[in-house]
């Protein structure tokens, strides 16, 4: 689906999970071109805003061995991810408690809904990298404890490079 089939639209509305997914993908295949081979320390993570416009943004993000991103959601931003190279999981809360588990392999896609939690690692032997799509530009994450339970709200404002160790 073309970008300007879906535009003009009201900037808080999400753009539509396949739009969001065309994006991912192609950022990711421009990528992969490349055959990168990134560099994050094992339990590290890194991540850089590539392109912000007034519907979405573009974020790659590297994986060091073992790494994670606590259970969170994307406040009110819908997103869709690729991964560029290695193997990451995404763990989301069961109704009743307990995760459901699903990889997300090199070349793959996955869009996810605004406001849905989740925990995104890197739980295989390779350093990995993904492409993650928001619409609209991701401006907060809200984190949950092990019960899905909120517990902070971060504001997002992160135009440069930045790492979690």
């Amino acid at each position: 689906m073309a970008l300007r089939s879906v535009l003009p639209r009201a900037l808080d509305e999400p753009l539509p999970p396949d739009v969001l997914a065309d994006l991912a993908a192609r950022a990711g295949r421009r990528l992969a071109r490349f055959d990168p081979d990134p560099v994050a320390p094992p339990g590290g993570r890194w991540h850089v805003r590539l392109r912000v416009t007034d519907h979405y943004d573009v974020w790659l993000i590297g994986w060091g061995v073992d790494s994670r991103v606590e259970l969170h959601d994307h406040g009110d931003s819908a997103g869709a991810i690729s991964v560029v190279r290695a193997t990451l999981t995404e763990h989301t809360p069961r109704p009743g408690g307990g995760f459901r588990s699903h990889a997300i392999t090199t070349g793959a896609l996955h869009p996810f809904a605004a406001g849905a939690p989740h925990d995104v690692a890197n739980e295989g032997p390779d350093t990995a990298m993904s492409v993650h799509v928001y619409s609209p530009p991701l401006t907060s994450m809200t984190y949950y404890d092990a019960n899905a339970t909120p517990v902070r709200t971060e504001t997002i404002d992160l135009p440069g490079l930045v790492e979690d160790r």
